[in-house]
């Protein structure tokens, strides 16, 4: 019910504890907070970023980079977009956000 009081542990972990696998899901939690509750689509694209660089799950990697797609175009970053659901698309040809990347993939300013 408070999800602005989320926002620094999940910091800590992920800066305290880069090389343990729950730092890249507390990254993408953060982004998840970030772009939902929090609707601050620039914070939440950074954490979603830190999600992929931290090694998130390849059972999650596909979420990720569909959110990261959203989170860059909701912050007006249409050349972020277009890059992450290029690279969605690439690795997730046939998966089931692929209608949507595909269209942020072609999106123009």
């Amino acid at each position: 019910g408070h999800p602005a009081d989320a926002v620094d542990p999940l910091g800590r972990i992920m800066s305290e504890h880069p090389t343990d696998a729950h730092a890249a899901l507390a990254a993408f939690t953060l982004g998840t907070v970030e772009a939902g509750s929090l609707r601050r689509p620039d914070r939440a694209a950074r954490a979603f970023e830190q999600a992929l660089a931290l090694g998130i799950t390849r059972a999650l990697r596909a979420d990720t980079l569909s959110r990261l797609a959203t989170a860059r175009r909701d912050a007006g970053d249409l050349a972020g977009a277009r890059s992450a659901a290029t690279q969605y698309l690439a690795e997730f040809p046939d998966g089931p956000r692929a209608p949507r990347m595909s269209e942020l993939a072609g999106a123009t300013p």
